[in-house]
């Protein structure tokens, strides 16, 4: 009788644990099979390629303010980038890129010039393209101000984000807008 009892309660175990597991990396997190990641990269590809030609800005200063919660691996963050076209011709597009992520929201993304933005590519691949109602000409300079939060839920297939916990944080650019098309997505 007793061992009944104990592969009962072992087998309750292992299944409230696999639901768990479950919840975890397909309804909290989206799970991509590693045939999804490949179709994920070479449909980026397939659609932004075309942008990696067009000339941007650079980046040549940077102010962050980013409020860290080890607690929850999570963290709130603004920024300012000041942006010179440093090449010879107008720039008329600045494309902006963020790592495509459920747990990362941009929730601001202005230029101190006025145009359009277009976010037709933003949910599924993180990109934006921002149409200048004036080119920024060769020389001239404009300021980007973001902000955005991550917000971890559960872990994903993956393991849970190492980057910021409560016994150390390690930041890099990849949490941040980047300009331009970024050939680091693709297969």
């Amino acid at each position: 009788m007793r061992s009944l009892v104990e592969i009962f309660i072992f087998k309750f175990t292992e299944y409230s644990q696999s639901q768990q597991v479950y919840y975890n990396t397909s309804v909290l997190n989206e799970f991509q099979t590693e045939k999804e990641e490949i179709q994920e990269s070479v449909d980026f590809e397939k659609t932004l390629k075309k942008y990696d030609r067009e000339p941007q800005p650079k980046i040549t200063d940077v102010s962050l303010n980013v409020d860290l919660y080890p607690a929850d691996r999570g963290f709130r963050a603004t920024g300012i980038y000041k942006l010179q076209n440093r090449t010879d011709k107008p720039i008329k597009t600045i494309c902006v890129q963020m790592y495509p992520s459920d747990d990362l929201h941009l929730t601001k993304l202005t230029f101190s010039k006025p145009g359009k933005l277009d976010t037709t590519y933003a949910e599924r691949f993180g990109f934006r393209r921002y149409a200048l109602a004036q080119p920024l000409q060769p020389g001239d300079s404009l300021q980007l101000d973001f902000a955005e939060n991550r917000t971890p839920r559960g872990f994903s297939a993956g393991g849970a984000s190492s980057s910021i916990v409560p016994n150390g944080t390690f930041i890099d650019q990849q949490l941040f807008p980047t300009l331009g098309y970024d050939d680091s997505y693709e297969l």
